[in-house]
């Protein structure tokens, strides 16, 4: 078995397969070296804690957050339209409702009607509130960017 010197300063040695020690590297050396301490890969890769480094990734989030929030807002788009194609379907169904003549407006079909008016309402409503909550969506993700 050879010989190893003994480590200076935090140096190891390393030995090759044939048992010969070919040169020492430092702890900081081989915890930086792809392979990692005693051959293991990191996890992750190691952060700069450099200004530029940072600033880039804090750019790349920037950048991530505004794609995200142009999306929210497309989104939104959709829902005003949405409640644009509810409000016509409601208006229309009302005018239905209420064009009816005395004689039908104790029958089923005047109560169906007035159930259907009901119910657009109440999606027209919650769609609404989803909107709503959309835009806080939008304020929360802008107010990240800050």
């Amino acid at each position: 078995m050879p010989r190893l010197m003994q480590p200076m300063d935090g140096h190891k040695p390393v030995k090759m397969q044939s048992g010969r020690t070919l040169k020492t590297k430092s702890i900081r050396q081989r915890a930086c070296h792809p392979q990692g301490v005693n051959n293991v890969k990191p996890l992750y890769k190691r952060r700069t804690n450099s200004k530029k480094g940072l600033n880039k990734m804090n750019k790349v989030r920037r950048k991530e957050i505004q794609r995200i929030i142009e999306k929210v807002e497309a989104l939104s788009g959709d829902f005003e339209e949405l409640l644009e194609e509810i409000e016509s379907v409601k208006n229309d169904e009302k005018e239905y409702r209420d064009n009816m003549p005395e004689n039908l407006q104790s029958s089923e079909r005047y109560e169906t009607a007035e159930s259907a008016c009901e119910a657009l309402e109440n999606a027209y409503d919650t769609l609404d509130e989803a909107k709503d909550q959309l835009d806080e969506v939008v304020s929360s993700l802008e107010e990240a960017m800050n």
